[in-house]
């Protein structure tokens, strides 16, 4: 849904991401989509001290998740180009789940 260059990331800075999904909803047989699924992705960071808010990803139509045996699943991550020998170090706080979100606005 979202690709930055690693060089553009902000970097030795705490990355706040606010994350809304609405799930795809499949049909019974798993490959009909009945609604496709919407994703909205919001960061907030610091940079030379001014606040920076972005909407990286704004209510994106597309398809997320699986309705399978194990139900649904996030997954997120900073990937890089397979030959970089540069090093790549990131934590995580705070992490929590959110309520259901039926209709993202």
């Amino acid at each position: 849904a979202y690709k930055m260059p690693f060089a553009c990331f902000p970097k030795d800075e705490w990355v706040t991401f606010t994350i809304k999904v609405q799930w795809t909803a499949y049909g019974a047989e798993k490959e009909s989509v009945v609604k496709p699924g919407v994703l909205d992705v919001n960061t907030n960071y610091k940079r030379n001290k001014k606040m920076i808010s972005e909407n990286i990803v704004k209510n994106a139509t597309l398809l997320i998740g699986r309705n399978d045996e194990m139900g649904y699943y996030f997954k997120f991550g900073i990937y890089r180009v397979g030959n970089s020998t540069v090093p790549v170090a990131y934590n995580l706080a705070g992490y929590k789940e959110g309520e259901t979100i039926n209709d993202v606005q």
